[in-house]
């Protein structure tokens, strides 16, 4: 049986408060971008209402455009590059892709 004594509770608990601090540090970027990595997985689930203003009538936008979503239906998301997705038609879901370097759009 050991001694309660040597168990260093203290220097644990502030160990793992620190990685809890280190982890919502690393992750804030991906809270930051939920956005635009929503309208990337699916942009036509996506709900335009529960998104941040600067990006709602761009999706709404985006999900009643018939040529996009026959072509994310017939070729997936990768066909939605630039030959459908201008930046002059949707610049804040084009700069919010730029932001995470994503290739896509």
């Amino acid at each position: 049986m050991r001694p309660t004594d040597t168990v260093q509770h203290k220097k644990y608990s502030e160990l793992v408060a620190r990685l809890i601090d280190d982890f919502q540090q690393r992750f804030e970027d991906f809270r930051k971008h939920t956005d635009i990595m929503k309208l990337l997985s699916d942009p036509f689930q996506v709900d335009p209402t529960g998104a941040a203003v600067k990006y709602q009538m761009e999706f709404a936008d985006i999900q009643n455009d018939s040529d996009l979503k026959r072509a994310f239906s017939e070729q997936g998301l990768l066909s939605l590059d630039s030959g459908y997705v201008s930046s002059d038609s949707y610049p804040q879901s084009v700069t919010g892709c730029q932001e995470l370097h994503c290739s896509v759009w």
